[in-house]
C-alpha cells in the first residue's frame, strides 16, 4: 500500500451501503471523510431508494443515483474523474465498476473475492460483530486516512448520526401523515 498524497484525491466517491438502515449507519463515516478531506469534492453513489438519506446532507457535495447496468454505471463513474473510490458496499459488483471506470484509488473491505479489484483491500476487523455498525463504515475512513496521514485519528467515540431535515421536507412529510389519517396532535410510531 503505497501512501496516497491528499492532492491526489480531489474528487471522491462513495458506494453507499444498498439498504437505507446501512446507508444511515454510514452517515459518521462520510462526517468523518469531509474532517479528513476539507477541499476534496465527495459525492455518494448510491441507489434510487437510499439516495433520499443523503439528498440534504451538509457534509458532501454531490447524491449519484446509481443507473442500473454494469456498463451503464462505469460510464457513470467514469464521467465523474473520481481520484479515489471509498467502497462501503461489500459487492464484489462495485468493486468491479469502480476497477473498470479506472478509477485510481480503490479502498474496501476485503470481501466477496474482490481484493485484487482494490488497490488497498481491508480486512475485516475481529470486532465486526462486537460493535455497532457505523465502526465498520468508520474504519474504512481510518484505513484511508492511515494512507494519507500514515496516522488515524479515530476512536470508538459515539458516532454522530445527524442529517438535515429541510423545512419544505418537514412539511411534505407531515401533508403525507395527514392524508394518510395521522392526527398532528398525537404521538407517531412508525415501524
Amino acid at each position: 500500500m503505497r501512501k496516497i498524497r491528499p492532492y491526489e484525491v480531489g474528487r471522491v466517491v462513495v458506494r453507499s451501503p444498498t439498504w437505507v438502515g446501512d446507508a444511515v449507519m454510514s452517515v459518521p463515516a462520510l462526517r468523518e471523510l469531509r474532517r479528513v478531506l476539507p477541499g476534496s469534492h465527495i459525492t455518494v453513489a448510491a441507489p434510487p431508494g437510499t439516495a433520499d438519506v443523503f439528498s440534504e446532507a451538509d457534509f458532501i457535495d454531490h447524491v449519484l443515483i446509481n443507473e442500473p447496468g454494469f456498463l451503464a454505471s462505469v460510464r457513470q463513474l467514469r464521467r465523474g474523474k473520481f481520484d479515489l473510490t471509498l467502497l462501503f458496499q461489500n459487492a464484489f459488483g462495485a468493486a468491479l465498476t469502480a476497477f473498470a471506470a479506472r478509477v485510481p484509488f480503490r479502498i474496501g473491505y476485503d470481501t466477496d473475492r474482490r481484493r485484487f479489484l482494490l488497490t488497498t483491500a481491508i480486512t475485516v476487523p475481529t470486532w465486526k460483530n462486537e460493535k455497532h455498525e457505523s465502526f465498520y463504515y468508520l474504519n474504512i475512513v481510518s484505513e484511508f486516512q492511515r494512507l494519507v496521514e500514515r496516522s488515524s485519528a479515530l476512536s470508538d467515540a459515539t458516532p454522530t448520526f445527524d442529517l438535515a431535515v429541510s423545512d419544505k421536507r418537514r412539511e411534505a412529510a407531515r401533508t403525507i401523515l395527514s392524508e394518510n389519517g395521522a392526527a398532528n396532535d398525537k404521538p407517531l410510531v412508525i415501524l
